[in-house]
């Protein structure tokens, strides 16, 4: 950046109550002339500011401000409070134009104090202190100013930094080198000679500064003019010598450039870097309700800790048993589950991320209809980094637990043994609910698996008085499930309570519960067994008939259970046969019926709850209560 000189020429003449603006009744004049041959000053702003009480007094200050080239000069012209004894009012008047003053159209932060090079002149107003009128006039008449000076109260307050804080004044900042400018009487330059004999004082100055040595400002003269006669004030002027900046364009362009790639390369360097490994996270066969688990690692490769969280994206829910679907903000498939799902690496460090697949029955019927895939793209996000993606694939095998009651009435053979696009195929069928196309292809009246499992329990478990309340090992349940889906032995694997925990889990599992959803609300609000049996009437013919099995299946339960004892007071309460059909109505009715998704409320009470659980109970206990034809 090079620098040139230019030169302002200041004079300084105060003309009192010649108009009256808006905000005080005084008026500055500040006339600036510029010659330029070229486009180099900008940036202009004019600022007005009133002092005093509620800013309706009669002094202030005018200022106007440019860009001269790359340096911006303000010009303050101002008149403060009258007076000898009003020292600490004109410090106050500074203070007020100094901090308050701004500029229109400009941003409201930009004050007087900021610009590279100041000028303030104008009626400042301060006086001599401390010396009789006739030793004023003595010491001036012999120009002794040095004495003077030693008694100026602006003088004085500039070097007690109470105002004009690095200020100077005049060649060399030596202050005036004349006679006091006030006060003469007008038309002459004689002193004061009224009754008030106001004493000598240099009211009119003018003060500059410049913010640092980068800028350079220089007082070639400073002088007052006595041959001025027309007010009771002598006019002062001053020649300045500005060094301005200039930037040269093309030398601007380059260290732009490079001060930007300087910027990002160290900005760069301080954001958070990490690798990940591996980026591709692989599943093969996955089963329903059988977790697996893989996991990747992150590992700080920057100068930073990094902050890592997985971004949220929007994911479907499209259920069989909602007609709406349902927009979910969340990182991750449901199926799928990352730990942590945020946290922070040190430098050097890394971190192992488990990722687990897990299939519920949530999940299960979307990824058998083939709506959904075991495909899902992780967006791992930093704090003021960039995002890594790890991707997570593989394949789901589908079983009869998640499958819909039409599909598996068609399967004359294993599950496993059929095409998953045949599968699919079916379940969409089912989910459009193509009644007259399930029907022609109808095998059974009820799906195998369901007789198999009824089957095992009516064999075996008839004379336990536990079924339904005892709980099986959940790694026979999933053997279970094998031997469903691969061909069954007469004899399913695992205990009694494990068949009957698999007997609810495939209920609990179904797309479309055994009472289609659309008859749900007529269900739960019948009031008797007539009414109940017309409503059976309304299923599909699939739907109908396991629910009839099922019914019937319970009843059997009920009448050939284990035989009570004949001492009342030891009988167990599930002995009892009203007990029996309350308890296997509340547990059915939980499975058989279920309110659509868009119908349920989580924000129900308990008790509310636990009203319709009794009305969804109600329901079966008609069937259980009465004989079922």
């Amino acid at each position: 950046m090079d620098k040139i000189s230019a030169e302002i020429v200041i004079f300084q003449r105060q003309r009192l109550h010649i108009g009256c603006s808006k905000s005080f009744s005084w008026n500055n004049v500040t006339s600036i002339y510029i010659e330029e041959t070229q486009r180099t000053l900008t940036h202009v702003g004019f600022g007005q500011i009133s002092t005093g009480l509620l800013g309706m007094g009669n002094k202030g200050g005018v200022a106007v401000r440019f860009q001269l080239y790359a340096t911006t000069v303000c010009i303050v012209n101002s008149h403060l409070a009258a007076h000898l004894e009003e020292f600490e009012h004109r410090n106050r008047d500074y203070s007020e134009i100094s901090g308050k003053l701004r500029f229109a159209n400009f941003n409201q932060a930009l004050t007087v104090d900021i610009h590279d090079v100041l000028i303030w002149m104008g009626d400042l107003n301060y006086r001599i202190d401390d010396l009789p009128i006739e030793t004023v006039k003595r010491f001036c008449h012999k120009r002794k100013l040095e004495d003077l000076l030693r008694h100026d109260q602006l003088k004085n307050a500039i070097e007690s930094k109470l105002v004009f804080e690095d200020y100077k004044e005049g060649v060399d900042g030596q202050g005036p080198q004349f006679i006091p400018t006030y006060k003469y009487n007008p038309g002459t330059s004689e002193w004061d000679s009224s009754e008030k004999q106001r004493p000598p004082a240099w009211c009119d100055r003018i003060l500059y500064r410049q913010r640092n040595d980068d800028y350079r400002i220089e007082n070639i003269f400073y002088r007052s003019h006595f041959d001025f006669r027309i007010s009771d004030h002598k006019p002062v002027s001053g020649l300045y010598r500005i060094s301005v900046k200039v930037i040269d364009p093309e030398r601007y362009r380059d260290v732009y450039s490079e001060v930007l790639k300087h910027c990002d390369k160290h900005e760069n360097e301080f954001r958070p870097h990490i690798e990940v490994d591996p980026k591709l996270i692989e599943f093969k066969d996955v089963r329903f309700m059988e977790s697996q688990t893989s996991s990747f690692v992150i590992s700080n490769t920057g100068l930073v800790p990094a902050h890592f969280n997985f971004q949220e994206k929007i994911d479907n829910v499209d259920t069989p048993r909602s007609e709406t679907v349902t927009f979910i903000k969340r990182y991750c498939k449901q199926w799928l589950q990352v730990e942590p799902d945020k946290g922070e690496i040190m430098v050097n460090g890394s971190r192992e991320i488990k990722v687990r697949v897990y299939v519920d029955k949530t999940t299960a019927s979307s990824l058998t209809r083939g709506d959904d895939k075991i495909d899902d793209n992780l967006v791992l996000s930093l704090d003021k980094g960039n995002a890594v993606f790890i991707s997570v694939m593989g394949n789901y095998i589908p079983s009869c637990f998640g499958s819909s009651l039409e599909s598996l009435v068609q399967i004359p053979c294993p599950l496993r043994e059929i095409p998953i696009e045949q599968i699919q195929r079916q379940e969409r069928a089912a989910i459009l609910h193509q009644v007259s196309q399930l029907e022609e292809n109808q095998v059974y009246d009820i799906p195998k698996e369901l007789w198999t499992l009824v089957d095992n329990l009516f064999r075996k478990a008839v004379n336990c008085d536990q079924l339904f309340v005892m709980g099986g090992l959940p790694s026979e349940v999933l053997q279970i499930r094998d031997a469903l889906d691969t061909g069954a032995p007469e004899t399913l694997p695992g205990g009694i309570f494990s068949v009957a925990d698999g007997l609810l889990l495939f209920l609990d599992s179904l797309p479309e519960p055994v009472v289609p959803t659309y008859l749900y609300r007529s269900c739960i609000n019948c009031k008797d067994l007539q009414s109940c049996k017309k409503l059976v009437q309304q299923m599909p013919s699939c739907h109908k008939n396991v629910f009839r099995y099922i019914i019937l299946f319970l009843r059997h339960l009920i009448d050939n259970g284990p035989p009570g004892s004949t001492d009342t007071a030891s009988r167990s309460s599930m002995d009892n046969r009203a007990d029996k059909v309350r308890h296997l109505s509340q547990i059915f009715g939980t499975y058989c019926l279920k309110a659509p998704l868009q119908g349920q409320d989580s924000s129900h009470t308990a008790p509310q709850r636990k009203g319709v659980a009794l009305k969804t109970a109600a329901f079966i206990q008609f069937f259980l209560d009465e004989k079922f034809e």
